[in-house]
């Protein structure tokens, strides 16, 4: 079987093809432009219709000419999400005259992802469901922790806040080329691997095994 995978994105698309007798990857870059003055955080529908269309023409050759069996497409996070961490804050108090040091918690919130990405990230991966049920390829959503589990990148580690995007963009690039399919997009790798997790879920023993077995 031939598995595709996507990682949706209104600015650069990465997929990737994985099947026993052929494995590729690449991007897909929008050439649409935001509107001028449209600020961060906002959307704008004109600009939202621009970027689906150009994608679904794009999504639509590309499953003609790879023909998948399978499309997976990472699944977006909910909504606008964030949490809120207890973070501790030096304090000093005074007593007669000796000054003593202590630690006041307060709660910050962190994470979270602006409301115009996580419009574009739930259209486009709407999109690119409709397309291929379309052409009758049965797409699947697939979880981000789920595939970097199975595929062996694991989870960012704590702290690297703002930099977890490129902490597992890097991460990706490594994997990929442990199993002998170098990357130079981060994208494109997280695509591959998408893929690759879904055919590590329909074969009976793991590609990177038998390779190392040879």
């Amino acid at each position: 079987m031939r598995f595709l995978g996507l990682d949706v994105s209104k600015t650069c698309t990465g997929w990737g093809l994985f099947s026993p007798d052929e494995v590729d990857a690449g991007t897909l870059r929008c050439p649409v432009k935001a509107p001028f003055g449209l600020k961060r955080g906002k959307i704008d529908a004109a600009y939202a219709g621009r970027v689906a269309d150009w994608q679904a023409q794009e999504l639509d050759a590309l499953f003609v000419k790879l023909r998948p069996d399978v499309v997976g497409i990472e699944q977006p996070l909910p909504g606008n999400s964030s949490r809120e961490v207890l973070v501790a804050e030096d304090q000093q108090a005074s007593l007669g005259d000796d000054r003593m040091q202590f630690q006041k918690m307060t709660k910050k919130k962190v994470g979270g992802t602006s409301y115009d990405v996580t419009h574009f990230l739930h259209g486009l991966a709407i999109g690119a469901a409709r397309i291929a049920s379309k052409r009758n390829i049965p797409p699947l959503y697939v979880p981000s922790q789920t595939w970097r589990s199975k595929s062996g990148v694991g989870r960012a580690p704590k702290g690297a806040g703002s930099t977890s995007t490129t902490w597992y963009k890097s991460r990706a690039k490594e994997i990929c080329f442990q199993l002998g399919y170098p990357q130079k997009s981060g994208d494109a790798a997280e695509g591959l691997l998408i893929a690759y997790y879904l055919y590590l879920e329909n074969a009976p023993q793991d590609l990177f095994a038998q390779k190392k077995a040879v």
